[in-house]
């Protein structure tokens, strides 16, 4: 996955031409995600006017994050930039991925493409996300046991504790021994 930067998009964008279950959506709603720039979680957005901009925050620690100086930079930025969102959405019966590209000019929009919208059905995310929630509230249940808090957390903890000694020794011991091999 990695880091990325996330990019809003004012001006109006290309509709897939068969949107399925997303008929009528806004897609300016969302916020992308894009890998064609910095990758340090940077925030961009293209302006209606076609311009593209930079949330420049300042990064003083000395500052409290919520009173930190954000003002928006206008970027001189010439390529293409990618961007994409995935819906992952149980309500419908597919999740959805739109990937569009939008090319600069020294800032300046020339282009905006929607390049990919692809739908796959959403059945075997929902049967991996059904079960890794029940094997975590599992999980949860066997951790609060009073058998596993008070009789098998303080065993697990006293075993641990003496392994990391016993290591801790051995290790000792082989440092000696190659001493004392060095010295003869």
């Amino acid at each position: 996955m990695g880091m990325f930067d996330e990019i809003t998009v004012a001006t109006p964008l290309p509709k897939p031409k068969k949107p399925r279950e997303l008929k009528g959506f806004n897609f300016n709603s969302l916020t992308f995600q894009t890998k064609s720039r910095e990758l340090i979680l940077d925030n961009y957005k293209i302006s209606r006017n076609k311009k593209l901009w930079r949330d420049h925050l300042s990064y003083d620690d000395t500052i409290p994050p919520e009173s930190k100086s954000r003002k928006w930079i206008r970027e001189k930025y010439t390529g293409v930039i990618e961007f994409y969102h995935f819906f992952l959405c149980d309500d419908f019966e597919n999740d959805y991925n739109i990937e569009y590209a939008a090319t600069f000019v020294d800032g300046d929009m020339t282009s905006l493409k929607l390049i990919k919208f692809r739908s796959e059905p959403n059945d075997l995310r929902k049967e991996r996300d059904a079960k890794w929630k029940a094997d975590m509230l599992d999980r949860e249940m066997s951790a609060a046991r009073p058998i596993n808090k008070f009789f098998m957390y303080p065993i697990k903890r006293g075993i641990r504790s003496f392994l990391r000694k016993a290591s801790s020794f051995l290790s000792s011991a082989a440092s000696k021994l190659l001493r004392l091999e060095i010295k003869l």
